[in-house]
């Protein structure tokens, strides 16, 4: 998995569009980033799997 990303180059909305939170699903812990200005914007990953924000800045 890698972790670099990639900055857009235009904004879609406001900061306070996005939206993350961590979820119980099916007895494992899952991060969700959801745009909740959009249907059906979202992206989850195993929470365990994911890294801190200091790693990822």
């Amino acid at each position: 998995m890698s972790y670099e990303v990639e900055r857009p180059t235009r904004r879609s909305g406001t900061a306070s569009d996005v939206m993350c939170a961590v979820d119980d699903v099916d007895g494992q812990q899952r991060f969700v980033i959801a745009d909740i200005a959009h249907d059906d914007t979202w992206v989850s990953m195993v929470a365990d799997e994911t890294c801190t924000l200091t790693a990822w800045r």
